[in-house]
């Protein structure tokens, strides 16, 4: 039985009043987690979705310039980049602007940009 909980130890339950134990050393309560300090089940699944649905977006469009120069260098069918990246396709059609610049982008990665003769 710990020496707070045995009859007649005053000197024990005055030292746990003060949070020292009954050496007189100061009670080690590192190990207990503060409500406070925790974060509560919905900020994780917040962060996480937030990064998420903005980084899947990014990488998706960034990920254009790596799949053109797999094209150009065959390791890709070109049906693959048809099924892969139609709604970048629909955007282009879309929106000029947008096309443009997503054509500036894959002729980053491209050995012979469109347009240019050989």
């Amino acid at each position: 039985m710990p020496p707070i909980l045995r009859g007649g130890s005053r000197k024990c339950l005055t030292l746990a009043a003060k949070k020292l134990t009954c050496s007189g050393l100061p009670v080690d309560n590192r190990g207990m987690d503060a409500k406070d300090t925790k974060w509560s089940g919905g900020e994780p699944i917040l962060a996480i979705l937030v990064l998420v649905l903005v980084l899947a977006p990014a990488i998706y469009v960034a990920s254009l310039g790596p799949a053109v120069w797999l094209y150009e260098h065959q390791y890709v069918a070109p049906r693959v980049l048809v099924v892969v990246y139609w709604p970048l396709e629909l955007l282009a059609q879309a929106s000029p602007a947008a096309g443009d610049l997503l054509e500036w982008y894959g002729n980053l990665f491209r050995e012979r940009p469109l347009g240019t003769v050989q």
